[in-house]
């Protein structure tokens, strides 16, 4: 008798209780995306103006940003630790801003820089963010192209 009522009672929990447990709960599953594995290290680039990399040469979009990759894939995104996965769904709130302002052409634009050892950025990425290394980079080359001013027919230059 003990035994049926225990059931009874499990039963009845089960029924109530359990569909609001799951309910209130936030899962974080992870999802296979399509395959696509990557042999070696890749190579890497900047995407002008932010510091979001991507892997130089593929036309999967992988992005390193932050410490972790990040990739879209039918309008969701994904994080791992590692660019061969493995992959979590990160919702829309807890996607780094910077994604959401890329440029829907970013790919055709972005030739400024040469591309970048992985274990380079791997090792470096934290500082040149801090640094804000590539925007300096950038200003150089702009710099560079400019051309120089005549002291003489600009009012500078001694009279």
């Amino acid at each position: 008798m003990k035994i049926k009522l225990a059931f009874i009672a499990l039963l009845l929990f089960c029924t109530i209780w359990m569909p609001r447990l799951i309910a209130g709960a936030d899962l974080d599953v992870n999802i296979n995306l399509p395959l696509v594995e990557i042999q070696e290290e890749p190579e890497m680039a900047v995407i002008q103006g932010t510091n979001i990399y991507y892997i130089y040469g593929n036309n999967h979009d992988y992005f390193f940003y932050g410490g972790y990759w990040w990739r879209l894939h039918e309008n969701r995104w994904y994080r791992a630790h590692h660019y061969n996965g493995t992959w979590k769904h990160r919702k829309n709130k807890y996607v780094p801003a910077p994604f959401f302002k890329l440029s829907p052409t970013w790919r055709t634009g972005n030739s400024n820089h040469s591309p970048i050892k992985y274990q380079d950025m791997k090792e470096n990425w934290k500082k040149w963010d801090k640094e804000k290394h590539w925007d300096n980079k950038q200003n150089k080359k702009e710099d560079k192209h400019e051309p120089k001013k005549d002291k003489k027919r600009s009012g500078h230059g001694r009279k």
